[in-house]
């Protein structure tokens, strides 16, 4: 018995060594969503900081006209549509907060990619790879 013991608690240990989690990874790549007219789904990049459904849908200005979120909670998709004044200027209303990483719902007028980029430029966004 003591034969088939030792050899296995010796596995046991190797194996335990070898899980061990490593470190973050340094960023790894971009992050980029070829959307299509009508609905897609995508979520928000790291680097850009928005903080509100409004700041989303302004860095588009006239391809979205709808941005929405999955309320767990309550169950259905909250909105912030866009109401065009028709001189260049509207409101998105209700103007919901958004966070890193949140996944929406975006109503594309024509095709885009997202994310425009940290200065617009169709680059994508860098992601951070966790090592979870």
């Amino acid at each position: 018995m003591k034969r088939f013991i030792l050899p296995l608690l010796l596995l046991l240990a190797v194996g335990l060594l070898i899980a061990a989690e490593s470190e973050p990874s340094e960023v790894v790549g971009y992050v980029k969503y070829d959307c299509v007219a009508g609905l897609n789904l995508v979520a928000l990049p790291i680097e850009q900081g928005f903080t509100l459904s409004s700041e989303v849908g302004d860095t588009y200005p006239g391809q979205i006209d709808q941005i929405s979120r999955w309320d767990a909670d309550l169950q259905f998709w909250e909105s912030a549509v866009f109401y065009d004044f028709g001189d260049g200027t509207g409101i998105w209303d209700p103007d919901f907060n958004v966070s890193i990483g949140t996944p929406v719902m975006a109503s594309v007028t024509s095709p885009t990619t997202w994310p425009q980029g940290p200065r617009g430029n169709n680059q994508g966004t860098l992601q951070k790879f966790t090592g979870k």
